[in-house]
């Protein structure tokens, strides 16, 4: 990941061959957009945490990006909680 890009903390709970890593993760907040056909769920999610949120705050980019199934989740930094989060404009 690039240097600054915070990743959220996990355990390792076993390794397996050529370096897959079963990780169990601490809680998190994520930020989640559904990915339809136009798949524009990454610029949702990035216009979000660039500042197009009620506190027009910059909130920083965290690794990884996750997608599963029909969704994209971006995880948010470890200094918010839900009180303190900025609400997204489009939702």
């Amino acid at each position: 990941m690039s240097e600054g890009t915070e990743e959220p903390s996990y355990t390792v709970l076993r390794t397996l061959e050529k370096g897959v890593e079963i990780r169990e993760y601490d809680l998190q907040i994520r930020a989640t957009s559904p990915m339809g056909q136009e798949n524009r769920s990454f610029g949702i999610l990035a216009e979000y945490i660039f500042g197009q949120n009620d506190q027009s705050e910059r909130i920083g980019m965290t690794a990884p990006v996750v997608t599963y199934r029909d969704r994209m989740f971006f995880i948010m930094l470890m200094r918010y909680n839900l009180q303190s989060l900025p609400r997204p404009l489009n939702a």
